[in-house]
C-alpha cells in the first residue's frame, strides 16, 4: 500500500513523507497559490494536502471540507495542529482527545481531528477567550464607575453602555449579514490588468481636488479607486504577506511588498496627472501639491519605516474589498471553464 502527499496549493510539491508535508507549509514563504486553487479556503486547501493519497486515491474529497468554505482559522493555528498530529503518531493513540471518540486506524483519527474535531475546539476557544476579555472589560468598567461615578450618575452611564452594547451588537449583526451578501454575489467584470493604470473616471472633480490637498492623499486616491468594481485586481492575503493580482488576463500571486509597491507607484502616475488637469486651480496649489506628491513618494522609496507603515496601512484598504475582489475572480475563472468546456465539446464534434 502506498500512501503519498500532494499540495493543493501549488500543485507541484509532493512527497510520501508526513513531515516533509509540515515543512513545505510551516516554510517562511509559501508555496504559489494557483489560479484554479481562488475557489478553496486557506483550511481546505491545508486538510486537502496534508491528509494523504493511497494508492493514487485521496482519502478526502472536497465535500467533506464545504464547512471550511470561507476558513483560515486552522492554517492560522497549523503549528498547534501538527504538534497534536504528531503526539498521535508517536504515542499510536487512537482516541480523539477533543471527542473521546475511539477509531481503529491512526490515520482515521487524524482524518477526524483535521477535518473537524481541531476546527470546533479552536471555535469553542475563541468563544472563551471573548468571554475572558468581556470579563474583563465588565470589571475595569466596574471598577472605574465604583471609583468615579455615584448614584444617579451612575446610573445614567450604565444605561448609556447598555445601550452602546445593543448598537455594537446591531452593528455586529449587520456587518455579518452583509459579509454575506457579498460572498454570495457574483460579478460579471473583468477587472483593470494590474500592470496597467486603473479607471478613475467615476472619481468627481471634487473629490480629486479634496485628495490634491489632503495629508493623506495616496491611501485616500487608493479607496476612492476601489470603490468602482472594475478596479478590485487584487486578491490580499495579510497573513502570508501575498496577493493575488490580475495580471495578463490570470491570477498570479506576487508578493504583498511588491503588491504595494506597484501601488505607490500608480497611484503617484495618477496624482501627478490630476494635479497637471484638475480645473480651475490655482498655480501655488498645483505646484505645492505636486512638491508633496512627489516627496511623499520619494520618501517612501527611501525609507523603510515609511515602507512598512504604508504596507499595513494599504494592505487593510485591500482587506476591506476583498470579499468583493475574490467573487469578481471567481467569476472570472468560472467563465474560463465554461469557455473551456465548451471548446472541449467543439472539438468532439
Amino acid at each position: 500500500m502506498m500512501t503519498n502527499y500532494k499540495c493543493n496549493r501549488c500543485d507541484k510539491y509532493g512527497t510520501n513523507k508526513f513531515s516533509d508535508m509540515i515543512k513545505h507549509f510551516t516554510r517562511k514563504h509559501c508555496c504559489k497559490k494557483l489560479e484554479s486553487k481562488i475557489f478553496l479556503s486557506d483550511d481546505q486547501i491545508l486538510c486537502l494536502s496534508i491528509i494523504p493519497y493511497t494508492n493514487n486515491n485521496h482519502n478526502i474529497d472536497e465535500n467533506e471540507i464545504q464547512h471550511l468554505e470561507k476558513s483560515n482559522l486552522i492554517d492560522y493555528n497549523k503549528k498547534e495542529l501538527f504538534d497534536e498530529l504528531d503526539k498521535i503518531e508517536k504515542n499510536k493513540c487512537k482516541t480523539c482527545k477533543y471527542c473521546n471518540e475511539n477509531f481503529l486506524l491512526i490515520n482515521d483519527l487524524k482524518k477526524h481531528i483535521i477535518v473537524n474535531c481541531f476546527i470546533k475546539y479552536l471555535h469553542n476557544k475563541r468563544i472563551e477567550d471573548n468571554k475572558e476579555k468581556d470579563l474583563d472589560k465588565i470589571n475595569n468598567n466596574n471598577i472605574y464607575n465604583n471609583n468615579n461615578i455615584e448614584g444617579e450618575k451612575s446610573n445614567f452611564y450604565n444605561k448609556c453602555d447598555m445601550t452602546n452594547s445593543k448598537n455594537t451588537n446591531i452593528n455586529t449583526l449587520n456587518n455579518v449579514n452583509n459579509n454575506n451578501i457579498n460572498n454570495n454575489i457574483y460579478f460579471d467584470i473583468k477587472p483593470v490588468q494590474f500592470n496597467e493604470d486603473w479607471d478613475i473616471s467615476k472619481i468627481s472633480n471634487g473629490d480629486k481636488g479634496n485628495i490634491m490637498i489632503s495629508q493623506f492623499m495616496y491611501t485616500e486616491l487608493l479607496e476612492e479607486i476601489l470603490k468602482n468594481n472594475a478596479n478590485l485586481n487584487v486578491i490580499i492575503d495579510k497573513e502570508k504577506d501575498t496577493g493575488l493580482v490580475y495580471k495578463d488576463d490570470q491570477y498570479i500571486q506576487m508578493k504583498l511588498k511588491d503588491i504595494v509597491s506597484n501601488t505607490m507607484e500608480k497611484l503617484n502616475g495618477h496624482l501627478n496627472n490630476i494635479n497637471k488637469t484638475h480645473p480651475n486651480t490655482f498655480k501655488e496649489i498645483i505646484t505645492f501639491s505636486r512638491q508633496m506628491i512627489n516627496k511623499k513618494y520619494i520618501d517612501f522609496v527611501n525609507n523603510t519605516d515609511i515602507q512598512n507603515g504604508v504596507g499595513k496601512c494599504m494592505s487593510n484598504i485591500y482587506e476591506k474589498v476583498k470579499p468583493e475582489a475574490t467573487n469578481i475572480a471567481k467569476s472570472i475563472i468560472k467563465n474560463k471553464e465554461s469557455s473551456k468546456k465548451k471548446d472541449e465539446n467543439i472539438d468532439r464534434y
